[in-house]
């Protein structure tokens, strides 16, 4: 349903408020850099279910993805599922073959831009900050997107929407926003580190013995500090059915490799607008566009 006419509609003033945001949002994006199209100008009701169930699998002796090939967005180191059981079923299969697996829920997800993408009320559950971080996120998806290139995409998105949302709420002068998006800023580059130095370990293991095993036990033995990050619950990897393996290392690494370099490629530029434009020239015909911004520094 059109958010505007919802707006209209609602007599629930916190409701209306986050919906007032949703389009204000919008259309502050529009003017800074995003390609908005028609997405976001409705909701869709997801209230109490997860919009997207998401199936990842890698190979437990090495840190690569287990991938699948599409027209347009290219390779995918992940399938989607709308029921829970379907992916259970799914990532079953991929198990007996010997593969690591890991599912998880997905509060959205992006058309880049084929379609007019609805904005899903679970999301509403969030403060205004991650209302705004969802948005922001998501629309840049359907603004740079690099085929096959999933980890750059989603670390992308997650270091453009943070410098979009502190522009946002700096124009308001929200400065419980700005401490808010502020903590989690730092806690999401701390992952990162943490998340880029676990690679390094587990390639440096893999290529000495391919040791499945050991590979487990590396991501076992920093359980603390994913634990101190956020990173996993006060269960996980303690119990069989909560093992961390390969598969959900690269799921949680996807939105966080090489952020720092991308947030200092992005904080060189007066704006997110100039800065995307100059990156759709470095990576296009690319196949790393991490070595493409590494090799081509922007100008000073």
């Amino acid at each position: 349903m059109p958010i505007e006419r919802l707006i209209g509609e609602t007599q629930d003033e916190e409701r209306r408020g986050q919906l007032e945001l949703i389009l204000e949002a919008r259309e502050w994006a529009a003017n800074n850099g995003l390609d908005v199209g028609g997405s976001y100008a409705s909701l869709a009701d997801t209230a109490g279910r997860a919009t997207a169930h998401v199936v990842t699998a890698a190979y437990s002796d090495r840190l690569e993805p287990f991938e699948w090939n599409y027209p347009i967005v290219g390779r995918i180191p992940y399938r989607g599922y709308f029921e829970r059981e379907s992916a259970d079923a799914f990532a079953a299969e991929l198990a007996a073959d010997g593969l690591d697996t890991y599912v998880v829920e997905a509060s959205g997800y992006s058309t880049l831009g084929w379609f007019d993408d609805p904005f899903p009320t679970g999301v509403l559950e969030r403060d205004r900050v991650g209302i705004v971080s969802f948005l922001f996120h998501e629309l840049l998806h359907q603004t740079v997107y690099i085929p096959g290139s999933i980890a750059f995409n989603e670390t992308l998105a997650s270091a453009v929407s943070g410098r979009l949302t502190e522009e946002f709420f700096s124009e308001r002068r929200d400065d419980e926003a700005l401490e808010l998006l502020d903590e989690r800023a730092r806690r999401w580059l701390a992952q990162a580190r943490l998340c880029d130095e676990l690679a390094e370990r587990l390639t440096a293991h893999f290529e000495a013995s391919g040791d499945g095993a050991g590979g487990k036990e590396i991501l076992r033995s920093a359980i603390p500090e994913l634990r101190e990050l956020k990173l996993v619950g006060p269960a996980d990897g303690d119990s069989p059915g909560a093992e961390l393996n390969n598969a959900w290392f690269l799921a949680v690494w996807r939105y966080r490799r090489g952020a720092r370099g991308l947030v200092d490629y992005l904080a060189s530029f007066d704006s997110v607008a100039a800065a995307l434009e100059d990156l759709k020239v470095r990576v296009e015909g690319t196949e790393d566009p991490y070595a493409a911004l590494a090799d081509r520094p922007p100008p000073s």
